[in-house]
C-alpha cells in the first residue's frame, strides 16, 4: 500500500477552486452556482498519520518516480506534472479576447490576476464539448506564466515510476508529438503525459503574454 496515496472524497458536484498559495475562493459556474472547493477533503496520510498538504506530496518525490495530475478529455486520459500545477477552479466567466484562436477562449479575473484561458481540446483539434458540472479549469505555470486549461474532468494525482513510461512512438511525417513526454502504464490503462511547457507554440506565449499584460 502506498503510505502516500491520496483519498478523494465523491462530490456530486465539481468544487471550484482549490490553491496551493491561497485560501479557496468561490468562483461562480456557468449555471449560476456557487461551488465548494475542489480538493475539500483532498490529503495524503503518512505513516504517522498527519495530513500534508497538496504541496508537501509534491516534494516528498521518491527516486525513480513522477507526480501527475490527471485528466480527461473525451476518453482519453492525460497528465500533467504536478508541480506545474498551480490551483484548480471551476468555470467562471471568461472575457473574451478579439481575433484570438478558437483555442483561446478569453481571460479570468482570479483574485485579481488576469488569466488567460485555452481549451485544451480545440487546440488538441478535438471537437468542442458542452460543458458539464465535471468541466473545470487548471491553472498551470508555463514559462513563468499562469494559463488556465480547460479540461472535461480532473481524475486523480498518480505516481508513475519510469519505468511505467514509455517514449513516445512516431505516428508518421507531419504528426508532431513533441509535447508529449511519454506514455505512462499505469492501473491498466494508458495515461497521455503532456509536457506542458511544449503544449503552446512560441506564438501562442507571446499571445499569452499580450493578453496577461
Amino acid at each position: 500500500m502506498n503510505p502516500y496515496s491520496l483519498e478523494i472524497p465523491k462530490r456530486d458536484v465539481v468544487p471550484s477552486a482549490y490553491s496551493r498559495e491561497t485560501a479557496p475562493v468561490k468562483a461562480r459556474g456557468p449555471r449560476g452556482f456557487t461551488s465548494t472547493p475542489l480538493f475539500a477533503g483532498l490529503y495524503v496520510r503518512n505513516i504517522k498519520g498527519r495530513r500534508d498538504t497538496m504541496e508537501a506530496v509534491a516534494t516528498k518525490k521518491a527516486v525513480n518516480d513522477e507526480k501527475f495530475l490527471t485528466f480527461s478529455l473525451g476518453n482519453e486520459e492525460y497528465g500533467v506534472e504536478i508541480l506545474k500545477v498551480k490551483e484548480i477552479i471551476g468555470l467562471m466567466d471568461i472575457t473574451t479576447v478579439p481575433q484570438s484562436p478558437d483555442y483561446m477562449k478569453g481571460v479570468i479575473n482570479l483574485r485579481g490576476k488576469v488569466i488567460p484561458i485555452i481549451d485544451l481540446r480545440l487546440k488538441f483539434s478535438m471537437a468542442e464539448a458542452e460543458r458539464t458540472q465535471e468541466t473545470c479549469i487548471i491553472v498551470v505555470e508555463v514559462n513563468n506564466s499562469l494559463i488556465g486549461i480547460i479540461v472535461d474532468s480532473v481524475s486523480e494525482v498518480l505516481d508513475i515510476m519510469s519505468e511505467e513510461i514509455e517514449e513516445t512512438p512516431s505516428f508518421g511525417h507531419g504528426i508532431d508529438t513533441n509535447f508529449i513526454k511519454g506514455l505512462g502504464k499505469t492501473k491498466g490503462k494508458i495515461i497521455i503525459l503532456l509536457d506542458i511547457e511544449k503544449v503552446l507554440t512560441s506564438e501562442d506565449i507571446e499571445m499569452v503574454n499580450q493578453v496577461a499584460a
